[in-house]
């Protein structure tokens, strides 16, 4: 999810009241997508069980966050997918869509506006 005016905070407190009672939030995209007060407060209070984030609003997030204090929410140093493994893995993929577009193919898998397919050339 791209980072936009009308994206910035979208999860927050009206989000974060309509989630099922004992839901799970994540967030790997991008940290200023949620409001970190209202998600504090949503999880102090109970309504959400837990959440995982390797994002954070502030990069890099202060270390008096107060996320950080709480024993329902996991945290990651926004490194996920950096591993050796992944690395090669995405380096792979990317030879692969290239060789698949370089035949005239789609690569497999690729989630594209439609009207954009429609027209690609190589």
């Amino acid at each position: 999810c791209p980072l936009t005016d009308a994206t910035r905070g979208m999860f927050n407190r009206s989000v974060f009241s309509r989630m099922k009672p004992g839901s799970v939030f994540l967030n790997t995209a991008r940290g200023p997508l949620m409001n970190e007060a209202d998600l504090y407060e949503a999880l102090t209070s109970g309504h959400l069980r837990g959440a995982g984030l390797d994002v954070y609003e502030q990069e890099p997030p202060s270390p008096d966050n107060p996320l950080f204090q709480l024993d329902n929410v996991v945290l990651s140093p926004h490194l996920a997918g950096t591993d050796e493994e992944s690395l090669v893995a995405m380096g792979v993929e990317a030879a692969d869509c290239i060789i698949r577009l370089s035949r005239g193919e789609w690569p497999e898998g690729a989630v594209v506006n439609a009207e954009l397919r429609e027209g690609w050339q190589w």
